[in-house]
């Protein structure tokens, strides 16, 4: 089996669908898949790019500057440089496409391109605004971005389509089509460190007196209009209260969106400490979970959180996760399969409970099982 990959960008550590394009394909590879990876609208490069990767896997990286006909045809001559190409895979992302999540000029595109080829669709976000609680303009640019979805899946009709969460499986059954999961992994590799090994990236005090310490973590962006943590962090320091033990916020990774508002927590809670790290490499990064975190924390709704990168870094590393409890409401009943039930979701009744770290759990190989046999049906 060969498969053309499809994502918008594959500049690594970049772009988080970009990664898990990568990771899957390698893993693919493993198995005796042959992969072709393309980012067809990067925008973390101004020059073509054409590189081979682990197991010879070809990439090419077309720059988001390229008109999109300049793109068509470069992704065309890719395609009839390798006659055997039984699947394409498109991973979707509605934003990676065009700023503003509206993908109409690229589905004649597609239709021209893979027609021919078996399809397959991994939607990684569908349309927005689904939930009651949305203004009023984001309605109107959800209803406009569901029309072209649909008629994105009907032009090139796949006969595979994957998404990430149970909610985009039920948004796009209600929208007649059916879909399946197809579960997210961590793009940080865990590694088989010991204490010792990154100890002088540690501030000082906090290595020599971990039993000290209960130590949360923030992974990259803070949505903190979504949830400002408040009803967690006031509990913790409580718990630094009644338990004598410190209590320690760590961020780590680009915080990128609520940078602004993590720098004042701080002086919005005095009794616990912070400490930022930002850009670190993934061995540091899963050093950080391995070694030193006791609790996850993601700020984004609970029913849309198991297409988050950081819940699977988390999960991968057995670290808990904690994410504010659902209040989004939508014209169908949320029932309890659509939310991950490996979160713990806080609300103003919580009362915190440090919750004992759990295995270690690698979900890369069961999401290509998950993959290839879906495309073996066909």
């Amino acid at each position: 089996m060969k498969i053309l990959f499809i994502c918008n960008s594959l500049a690594e550590g970049k772009d988080g669908v970009g990664d898990q394009t990568t990771r899957l394909a390698i893993e693919c590879a493993g198995r005796g898949i042959q992969s072709i990876l393309v980012g067809f609208n990067d925008r973390n490069t101004t020059e073509p790019v054409g590189t081979t990767i682990q197991n010879g896997i070809p990439v090419h990286r077309l720059p988001a500057s390229w008109p999109l006909a300049r793109r068509e045809m470069e992704l065309r001559n890719i395609i009839a440089a390798n006659n055997d190409i039984d699947w394409a895979s498109v991973q979707f992302v509605s934003y990676g496409l065009n700023r503003n999540g509206i993908v109409r000029a690229e589905i004649p595109v597609f239709k021209r391109l893979l027609k021919g080829y078996k399809v397959h669709v991994m939607f990684h976000e569908l349309w927005v605004a689904e939930e009651k609680q949305a203004r009023f303009k984001m309605k109107l640019l959800g209803i406009v971005q569901k029309i072209f979805i649909r008629s994105f899946l009907k032009e090139l009709n796949p006969k595979v389509i994957h998404t990430s969460i149970p909610l985009y499986v039920k948004m796009l059954e209600r929208a007649g089509f059916k879909a399946s999961i197809l579960p997210l992994f961590s793009n940080i590799v865990r590694a088989d460190s010991r204490i010792e090994d990154m100890e002088d990236q540690v501030p000082a005090h906090i290595r020599e007196h971990r039993g000290d310490y209960i130590i949360g973590c923030v992974f990259g962006s803070i949505y903190h209009d979504s949830w400002d943590m408040h009803t967690l962090l006031s509990k913790l320091e409580k718990e630094t209260q009644s338990s004598g033990k410190k209590v320690l916020i760590s961020s780590i990774g680009k915080i990128g969106y609520g940078k602004e508002f993590w720098e004042t927590l701080p002086g919005k809670y005095p009794n616990l400490e912070f400490l930022t790290f930002g850009m670190q490499d993934e061995n540091f990064i899963s050093y950080w979970l391995t070694h030193f975190v006791d609790l996850g924390i993601v700020t984004t709704p609970a029913i849309i959180t198991g297409k988050s990168s950081s819940l699977m870094a988390y999960i991968d590393h057995g670290v808990p996760v904690f994410c504010k409890r659902n209040e989004l409401s939508f014209s169908f009943k949320i029932t309890d399969d659509l939310i991950d039930k490996r979160l713990i979701q806080v609300d103003e009744d919580f009362d915190f409970k440090l919750v004992p770290r759990v295995p270690p759990r690698s979900l890369i190989k069961e999401t290509t099982e998950i993959f290839v046999k879906a495309l073996n049906e066909f």
